[in-house]
């Protein structure tokens, strides 16, 4: 599911830019550089995690309610609220 080589080849300008960074202007430039991406990664990743959650939960707690609704044993098709990687794994089995 995780291509090492995609990962390298998006990386690899900003790697570059960064050894570039390091050159010219010195380590404590770099690491301070270094610092903040971090810092804004984890906030990006925080923030993903918590809004992947909502998003997840309001989908089994949709089909929950359309389940007993509906008064079925499986789980209804829904087309809105649907969490994306929900439906990129649906995408991709049907292929």
């Amino acid at each position: 599911m995780i291509d090492l080589d995609k990962i390298n080849e998006k990386f690899k300008p900003v790697n570059d830019r960064i050894l570039s960074i390091d050159e010219k202007f010195g380590n404590e430039l770099t690491n301070e550089l270094l610092e903040r991406i971090e810092i804004t990664l984890n906030q990006f990743f925080n923030e993903f995690k918590e809004q992947s959650s909502k998003s997840f939960n309001s989908y089994w707690e949709k089909q929950e309610y359309l389940k007993k609704e509906n008064n079925k044993n499986e789980f209804i098709e829904e087309t809105e609220n649907v969490p994306k990687f929900i439906s990129d794994y649906k995408n991709r089995k049907k292929k």
